[in-house]
């Protein structure tokens, strides 16, 4: 198909899930070859059966399309008044999709080895190993399913109705959860297909509507001609197949540009990848990092300067916040819609050209541009950069807690000790996933070290498993991710969970609306912190912990957040309470929101407020004093730590 639209999802953070997007509109496919017409009014009794053997006849089945193969469909391909190519090639044993705009290319398909794909956001191309085919790769296996035309002899339907709305049309539903139980809409009168709906791995509906298809060629098959992605949160893409040519005729789409490689079964080959690293003679690589406000902070290089970077394995790509010095590094190529943290954002998709993080260097980085003014928190060590996905697509990543550093390499070996413990995890559409258990619950968590939080949950998955029931609750709202609109979120105490050997009781908690999506929620530092290490091995769909994973990780008790304040005059002393936890320490001792903080326990707090981490950090029943500015007065209050909820 054509890829089921562009969505990007950011999710630094848990996030709010966007409005509700409009249902497409379904219309007749049409053609300019005649089609024989059944009666145009629904029956009293419905013969799926006699839907799939018209269609067939019209449109042609499975083994009809075997005589027609290998074919080559070229076109164009439309996102956001941006035109590029698009191609589908349909080979006995596999197939290749691609649609290519300026710095964007996404390819999908199956060889020789197996399943594959490239994302635009990702740049690499990353395999779907064949015992996990079932359980990630429902997009490229329900495109083999429909390309392949297996539906017209399904005998998998678990439903079909027959509805009169206008031009009556039949919805037929099947139970195949390895193709995202997917519901194919026919034209009665026509017997043609015109929308594919289903639901990923972890549960985002996607939709494509065919509005036109093909004459029939020499074996009385027809293709789709012209094709829109609907995503739920994200921009259109529309896909027009002008030609349709027998045999292998593939125009050498790549990420760089056409190539010139054999045009045969080479039509089906994985095209290089996009986003490149360039290792040095000494590999592995290691970077320092700082763990600040429960985030991976690492120092990076851009345009010859070295800045600040969170190092974000829940960032579907890559993101360059627009305000600051950096975004002039970023290549702009298009402006789409996309989720952030926790919002619809608009944002700019397009590429740095290069930055390193020590030794190691990254060209072609897939990049989005947008604001992200949560990151003022971070006061002088505020980042510039959330390095997202594509790093851990692209390497084994070992995050070292114990010695403060990130470990870069190829390959597995040498970077897990003997010792170490794993546990499974799954790749779904540029996401990491690994099972956990929430208060006897599975729940199935992506893999955020972008996120703070130890095991952070959505409001679906709380509400469906009865969290946080009658236990005490505290409400917030605040700035938690990319965008510039505060979101609200709940806050509790769960008892016992787990991911892997991670045992956490009592933790504060937090339910969020969350992203158009069933997964439980995300896993985040305040939990993996526990252990010595983690390891990310994608290619061998491992997670590995090294130590006993009980460490301590002491919880910031003030209660309050901080942002810079944008008046000229108050450079000295730039931050102001923007958010307060109702009943947490600072509320309790008088803080209110707006308030200008001049002091925190004797010392004026200037630009760089890390040192706060540390003071939050103390024993309860710790008094700190704080001295604020409010109405042009001076007041000094004594702020007694505390736990929230406790």
């Amino acid at each position: 198909m054509a890829r089921w639209g562009l969505l990007f999802v950011l999710l630094v953070g848990c996030g709010s899930e966007p409005p509700a997007r409009s249902a497409p509109v379904v219309r007749p496919a049409a053609s300019t070859a005649p089609i024989l017409l059944a009666p145009t009014k629904c029956p009293a009794l419905f013969d799926v059966a006699d839907l799939f053997a018209r269609h067939a006849r019209a449109f042609g089945s499975a083994d009809a399309l075997k005589k027609s193969l290998p074919v080559t469909l070229l076109g164009e391909a439309e996102v956001e008044g941006k035109k590029g190519r698009a191609q589908l090639v349909l080979g006995p044993s596999g197939y290749r999709g691609t649609t290519a705009l300026p710095s964007f290319f996404n390819a999908w398909g199956r060889d020789t080895i197996g399943l594959w794909g490239i994302r635009g956001s990702v740049g690499v191309v990353e395999r779907t190993p064949r015992e996990h085919e079932k359980t990630e790769a429902t997009e490229s296996l329900l495109d083999e399913w429909i390309w392949r035309r297996t539906y017209t002899s399904a005998t998998s339907a678990a439903s079909a109705k027959c509805i009169d709305e206008g031009t009556p049309r039949v919805d037929v539903s099947f139970k195949l959860p390895e193709l995202g139980e997917p519901v194919l809409v026919f034209d009665l009168a026509r017997a043609a297909l015109v929308s594919i709906t289903r639901r990923d791995p972890i549960g985002t509906k996607l939709t494509t509507t065919i509005e036109a298809w093909t004459d029939p060629d020499k074996n009385g098959v027809r293709f789709p001609k012209r094709m829109t992605d609907h995503p739920p949160v994200g921009s259109t893409t529309t896909v027009t197949y002008a030609k349709v040519t027998s045999g292998w005729a593939c125009e050498r789409l790549e990420p760089n540009g056409p190539s010139s490689l054999p045009i045969n079964e080479g039509c089906l080959v994985p095209p290089p990848d996009r986003f490149v690293l360039r290792w040095p003679a000494n590999v592995p690589v290691r970077v320092p990092f700082t763990l600040s406000k429960g985030q991976l902070l690492v120092r990076a290089k851009i345009n010859g300067r070295d800045v600040w970077a969170i190092f974000d394995s829940g960032a579907g790509v890559t993101v360059v916040d627009a305000t600051t010095p950096s975004g002039q590094a970023f290549k702009p190529a298009i402006e789409m819609e996309g989720a952030g943290a926790t919002q619809k954002i608009r944002l700019g998709f397009g590429e740095i050209a290069t930055l390193s993080l020590g030794d190691l260097r990254a060209d072609t980085v897939p990049a989005a541009s947008v604001p992200v003014p949560a990151l003022d928190a971070f006061g002088a060590k505020r980042p510039e950069l959330i390095l997202g996905y594509s790093f851990f697509a692209a390497t084994v990543t070992r995050i070292d807690y114990k010695k403060r550093e990130i470990v870069f390499g190829q390959k597995l070996d040498g970077l897990v000790a003997k010792d170490a413990r794993s546990h499974d995890m799954r790749v779904i559409d540029g996401k990491l996933f690994a099972k956990a258990i929430i208060e006897g619950h599975e729940a199935n968590m992506m893999i955020d070290t972008g996120s703070s939080g130890g095991l952070d949950i959505t409001k679906k998955w709380a509400t469906a498993h009865g969290l946080p029931g009658d236990r005490k609750t505290i409400e917030v709202k605040g700035l938690f991710g990319a965008g510039t609109t505060e979101t609200p979120a709940t806050f509790f105490r769960t008892r016992a969970t787990s991911l892997g050997p991670i045992k956490i009781e009592g933790a504060l908690t937090s339910v969020e609306d969350g992203p158009v999506s069933d997964f439980a929620g995300m896993a985040g530092n305040d939990a993996f912190a526990r252990c010595d290490a983690i390891i990310f091995d994608r290619e061998g769909r491992k997670l590995w912990f090294e130590g006993t994973c009980d460490r301590a990780i002491p919880e910031r008790k003030m209660g309050w957040r901080l942002a810079r304040s944008s008046d000229p005059k108050s450079d000295a002393t730039p931050w102001v309470v923007a958010m307060l936890i109702p009943s947490g320490s600072a509320d309790a001792a008088g803080i209110r929101v707006g308030d200008r903080v001049l002091e925190v326990a004797g010392k004026p707090l200037g630009a760089d407020v890390e040192g706060l981490e540390k003071i939050e950090q103390q024993p309860e029943g710790t008094k700190v004093p704080v001295v604020v500015l409010r109405d042009g007065k001076k007041e000094r209050l004594v702020v007694e730590l505390h736990l929230v909820l406790k």
